[in-house]
C-alpha cells in the first residue's frame, strides 16, 4: 500500500523547560521516520517561544497571539486550516510509538473517515527517555528498544483515553464536516470527548490497540481541574452529549469550517 500524506498537527505552548525538551524529541522522531510529511507547530502564546534553529525543514510555524488561558482546540483548529493534505494527524508535543504501527494506522484512515492508534499510554521516567535518546540515532533499534520497556506491568498502564485523546487520525474534509475540535472548551477537559461523539455518532472509524508512549515532563502549580472554566467545560460536554442526531448535526455545522480563518466561539 502506498504511503499516503499526512499533516501532523501539535498544539503548543511553552510552559515549561521540558516541554520544549519534549517538542524537539517528538519533532526529531516524526521527522526520522515519516521523512517529508508536513508538520505543523500550532502556538498561542503572548508571544512566540518555538525555538526554530535545527528544526525539520517540513516544519510549518502557525502563531496566534494569546494572553488568556491556553486554548488547545482552537490550536488545534488552526493547525488543521494551514494543513495542505488529506489526512490530520492530532499528537500532543510528547508522545511517540512504534512508527510502523502509527504507519499503517495513516494507511487505514483512507478507508475509513478517523482513526485512534493506540488503547494503552505509558509514561515514560526520565531514565528510559535517556535511554531512548541515546538509541535514538539508530532507527532499527527502535522496536528493540521499547520492547525492553515492562509494558506488561498494568500498573504503568494510565487509564484508557477516549478516541480522540492523545493521538487522532481523521480525514481533512469529514474533520470540517463535523465542525473540529470544540473551541469553546477553554484549557483542558472535555474536548476530547466531544470530538469523539461526533466521530462515534457520524463518522466512520476504527481503533487500534497499540501502545503509545508519554515523554515525562514536570507540572505547573496552576491546579486546571479546580478552575472555574473547567467546570463550564465539564457542564457544555454533558449537553453536547445528549443532544439529539439533528441538534448533533446543526452543533458541528456551528463550528470550524474548512476555508474558513474565521474562528467560531459559539456559546452553548
Amino acid at each position: 500500500m502506498q504511503n499516503p500524506q499526512c499533516s501532523f498537527i501539535i498544539p503548543y505552548r511553552k510552559s515549561t523547560p521540558d516541554r520544549e525538551r519534549n517538542l524537539k524529541i517528538t519533532l526529531q522522531w516524526i521527522n526520522r521516520f515519516f521523512p517529508n510529511q508536513e508538520i505543523i507547530i500550532s502556538e498561542m502564546d503572548e508571544q512566540p517561544k518555538m525555538e526554530l534553529n535545527n528544526s525539520p525543514h517540513t516544519v510549518q510555524h502557525v502563531f496566534k497571539k494569546d494572553t488568556g488561558i491556553f486554548n488547545r482546540s482552537y490550536a488545534r483548529n488552526l493547525g488543521a486550516l494551514h494543513a495542505n493534505n488529506d489526512i490530520l494527524l492530532f499528537t500532543d508535543n510528547d508522545l511517540i510509538m512504534d512508527p510502523e504501527a502509527l504507519l499503517n494506522c495513516i494507511q487505514q484512515c483512507t478507508d475509513v473517515q478517523a482513526v485512534n492508534p493506540f488503547s494503552i499510554c505509558i509514561d515514560l521516567t526520565e531514565e528510559e527517555l535517556i535511554h531512548y535518546k541515546v538509541k535514538e540515532n539508530d532507527p532499527t533499534a527502535f522496536n528493540e528498544l521499547f520492547r525492553s520497556f515492562n509494558t506488561q506491568d498494568i500498573s504503568r498502564h494510565r487509564e484508557a483515553l477516549v478516541f480522540a485523546g492523545g493521538i487522532l487520525i481523521i480525514k481533512k474534509d469529514s474533520f470540517f464536516e463535523i465542525g473540529g475540535w470544540p473551541q469553546e472548551m477553554i484549557g483542558w477537559g472535555g474536548e476530547d470527548n466531544v470530538l469523539t461523539y461526533k466521530i462515534e455518532q457520524l463518522l466512520s472509524h476504527r481503533s487500534f490497540n497499540h501502545f503509545v508512549y508519554h515523554l515525562p515532563h514536570s507540572r505547573t502549580s496552576f491546579d486546571w481541574y479546580d478552575h472555574p472554566e473547567y467546570q463550564e467545560n465539564c457542564n457544555k460536554m454533558k449537553r453536547i452529549l445528549e443532544m439529539s442526531t439533528s441538534e448533533l448535526i446543526k452543533y458541528c455545522k456551528s463550528g470550524v469550517q474548512k476555508n474558513n480563518y474565521q474562528m467560531n466561539h459559539h456559546e452553548l
